[in-house]
């Protein structure tokens, strides 16, 4: 997701903040003031939330950026019965190759069609917290590979040789797994 749907929300928080403060100050008396502050302690918390959301995004992406690159296999995925947009949300056990002695960690992963036990995906592994795993492609970058089509795109045509399975979800996504 790109930044600015964070930032965006915390702007608007904080624009509310505002509100909230005149509200408690200029508002009709005697409720303005313990309206005002519901306001404002939810204004606050939605602030803080969205910060928290922009901060692990940041995380991750440097992670993606510097971590050490790591082959993970998928050892079983469940269903968390979160769901964010219509699209559950899947806890992903993985066991990690290529960053010292093979060990096992969890990833929380939004997808319609998990892959199969046993395959295989690219991840970095944060250096200081080895329990801290992203995906990410050969190059360091969010895996991304194009939908199976006809008239499919050079970097389509390489992502079906590559040996995975595209399949396009309701909302617009895809999701890939190793054949």
């Amino acid at each position: 997701m790109p930044a600015w749907a964070y930032i965006v929300p915390i702007w608007l928080g904080l624009g509310f903040i505002v509100g909230a403060l005149c509200f408690i100050a200029f508002g009709p008396q005697p409720m303005a003031r313990p309206i005002g502050a519901i306001w404002l302690v939810m204004d606050a918390g939605f602030v803080f939330v969205c910060v928290r959301a922009l901060r692990g995004r940041k995380d991750e992406e440097k992670i993606r950026e510097h971590g050490v690159r790591a082959t993970a296999t998928l050892l079983g995925a469940k269903t968390t019965g979160a769901f964010v947009n219509t699209m559950p949300q899947w806890k992903f056990r993985l066991r990690i190759d290529g960053n010292g002695p093979s060990y096992e960690t969890t990833l929380l992963v939004l997808t319609f069609n998990p892959p199969e036990n046993g395959a295989a995906v690219d991840v970095r592994v944060d250096p200081q917290r080895k329990e801290h795993v992203v995906l990410a492609g050969a190059d360091g970058d969010i895996p991304v590979i194009q939908p199976h089509a006809p008239d499919a795109t050079p970097a389509q045509a390489q992502a079906n040789q590559s040996g995975m399975t595209a399949t396009a979800n309701p909302d617009g996504s895809v999701t890939y797994t190793s054949k």
